[in-house]
């Protein structure tokens, strides 16, 4: 018995074979290479600041509605009248984010 927990005492004590060893390195490498790309493409979209519609691209899509039938030439000349009256995105200061110190 006393071989038993002899021989059971010193496999912590081995060093790994060298081939095992690298392998395991060489995958926790690639492992943190591929979470630190998708991380930053995580980040790179969650903080992607988006440009608002032209009036161009509105209009667009309520002439498509039209054609299906889903708008009358009424409704179409009322939000035409509207879409053309209101404010440009880039005539007005867009308001700015504060940076902040911690994470988003």
């Amino acid at each position: 018995m006393a071989n038993w927990i002899l021989a059971a005492s010193t496999l912590g004590t081995q060093a790994a074979t060298p081939s095992y060893y690298y392998a395991g390195l060489a995958g926790l490498v690639v492992a943190m290479a591929v979470a630190a790309v998708w991380a930053y493409r995580s980040w790179e979209e969650a903080h992607e600041e988006l440009d608002p519609a032209t009036k161009d691209e509105l209009m667009e899509a309520f002439q498509q509605a039209r054609l299906e039938g889903e708008l009358d030439d009424q409704e179409l000349a009322r939000i035409r009248s509207r879409i053309e009256s209101s404010q440009a995105p880039g005539e007005a200061e867009r308001p700015r984010r504060r940076p902040t110190g911690g994470v988003n």
